[in-house]
């Protein structure tokens, strides 16, 4: 799966911060039709290369992945869902100065 995505950045220890960046692939079909599983003989690999935010964040290599079940109840079906994470880190070197008199 190839895209620009979007994640709302939590704050709170701006600007020596730590982020979780989370990509989430569901289905439609119900859990007896479709189950997403994580191909465990591939080691998931994080392309740092590629990140386009690399001025103010240090991308990890390191990635998540974890499986979960939807309970959708406006349709009532339990659907499959899995979930990537990476993880960033603010370079705050770029915020914080010493300031000399």
């Amino acid at each position: 799966i190839r895209g620009v995505f979007y994640e709302r950045l939590e704050l709170y220890d701006f600007p020596i911060d730590l982020q979780e960046i989370s990509v989430r692939i569901s289905s439609n079909k119900n859990i007896d039709e479709l189950v997403l599983v994580e191909d465990e003989t591939k080691i998931n690999v994080v392309n740092t290369k590629k990140f386009c935010d690399g001025q103010q964040w240090h991308l990890f290599e390191f990635s998540n992945t974890k499986v979960e079940e939807i309970n959708d109840e406006f349709k009532q079906v339990v659907r499959s869902q899995i979930a990537f994470s990476a993880y960033v880190v603010r370079k705050f070197q770029f915020y914080i100065y010493k300031y000399k008199k």
